[in-house]
């Protein structure tokens, strides 16, 4: 029997993914959710390039391996992957979009942000039939 080979082309990244949000004490789907850039989109790309940027010019930064320099860079790489927040407000007010206010609602709800960052390493959910882009 011959082996069927792997064709690339069935495997397209999505640009996007909505990432359902789930309730942290109870695990209930709460009907929100964020959109996120994929890992493979170009949004994500440039955002990894001005990571990388900024981190040669810190080059002698000491603290630049750190365990917290680590977690303050996927922060800075999540805020500007994220595209959009639905059905989610702070405090009764809705969560504008951008970076900045991505960075906010992450920093003090680090529940969400492990969710979407969850969802963001993994691969798998940014590909289907056809992609977004």
């Amino acid at each position: 029997m011959k082996k069927t080979k792997f064709d690339l082309s069935s495997r397209k990244p999505k640009d996007t993914i909505d990432v359902p949000i789930y309730d942290p004490i109870d695990g209930a789907a709460t009907g929100a959710s964020v959109t996120i850039s994929g890992r493979y989109s170009p949004q994500t790309r440039a955002a990894q390039f001005a990571l990388a940027d900024r981190a040669r010019d810190q080059k002698d930064n000491k603290d630049a391996q750190s365990a917290a320099a680590w977690d303050e860079k996927m922060l800075d790489l999540m805020s500007a992957c994220t595209i959009g927040f639905h059905e989610l407000t702070d405090d009764g007010h809705p969560i504008p979009d951008g970076p900045d206010a991505a960075r906010g609602v992450y920093v003090k709800y680090p529940w969400l942000r492990e969710q979407v960052q969850t969802a963001f390493l993994e691969s798998a959910d940014f590909f289907g039939v056809e992609p977004t882009s």
